[in-house]
């Protein structure tokens, strides 16, 4: 296996999105996330880029930031360390904002698109593309100002494109997809303008040339609302 970085890409665990808005014009909320995110290695044991991906956990710093454009809409913006930056927005079907504390059922629709680009100009042995969006179906149910337990599924999809410059892939251009099936259940706990999320995650990742995977992580976000 070759060792450098470009020889890996990084895919997300951990959501953290609730299925309320912020509410009103410019509303907004900013997180820091520590979660277990997906790395793939390219598994170049056999000089062959069909191998597949070898999977591991790796712990990981992220940030989601949203910020209201109306009641029922926000724009968003996701990033897992290393890995892709997603954008996009949710849209609140059922419940009133964030903003309200208004009790009781809340759901939403989220789609986010976009990725990142790796260029090793230094050591020369690999750059790659990768490409992702993801679907999500949000629920929850606020309790009271203080706490609402929500969960979520997501369907995301991820394109990734390289070529290799060194090493025993030398002058492959290897591509894979990974398709990823995610269950997250959380609870957020909120006081005034401060709020934190816990998470647990269920995750099947199904990528090309490799064996289907299962995943339960977790995850902890802390974050502040205006």
């Amino acid at each position: 296996m070759i060792t450098s970085c470009a020889t890996k890409y990084i895919l997300p665990g951990n959501r953290f999105m609730t299925p309320e808005t912020q509410g009103g014009f410019l509303g907004g909320q900013i997180e820091i996330q520590k979660s277990t995110s997906s790395v793939l290695k390219i598994d170049d044991s056999e000089n062959d880029p069909v191998n597949g991906v070898l999977y591991e956990d790796l712990d990981r710093m992220g940030v989601l930031i949203s910020t209201s454009l109306f009641d029922s809409f926000d724009i968003l913006v996701t990033h897992s360390g290393s890995g892709p930056t997603l954008y996009g927005g949710k849209f609140q079907i059922i419940g009133d904002p964030r903003s309200t504390n208004s009790e009781g059922h809340k759901m939403a629709a989220a789609f986010v698109i976009g990725g990142n680009e790796y260029e090793d100009k230094e050591d020369g042995i690999m750059d790659f593309e990768l490409n992702g969006n993801e679907l999500l179906l949000l629920y929850g149910y606020r309790l009271n100002n203080m706490f609402m337990p929500y969960t979520s599924f997501s369907q995301a999809n991820y394109d990734f494109e390289g070529t290799v410059y060194q090493g025993n892939l030398t002058g492959d251009q290897p591509k894979f997809k990974s398709s990823i099936m995610s269950l997250n259940l959380g609870g957020e706990f909120s006081y005034e303008m401060f709020f934190i999320k816990v998470e647990s995650t269920y995750q099947r990742i199904i990528t090309s040339k490799t064996k289907d995977t299962d995943r339960l992580v977790y995850g902890l976000s802390v974050g502040v609302s205006w």
